[in-house]
């Protein structure tokens, strides 16, 4: 069970990383100002309810 949460943590650090990488790619190719601004803001809001979850989230 430690073994499976640490893989999911490792996974899910490598997702976290990639998609920022993405994200700014996508943003910096397309300059969407309002658009770009109005998703940070949902997704800000979305990774940091799951950052404040994920480690309560460990069965």
């Amino acid at each position: 069970m430690l073994n499976n949460s640490h893989v999911y943590h490792t996974i899910f650090i490598f997702l976290c990383k990639h998609f920022f990488v993405i994200f700014f790619t996508v943003i910096f190719k397309y300059k969407i100002a309002l658009f770009t601004g109005v998703c940070i803001e949902k997704y800000i809001k979305l990774f940091i309810i799951i950052y404040m979850t994920h480690p309560i989230i460990q069965y």
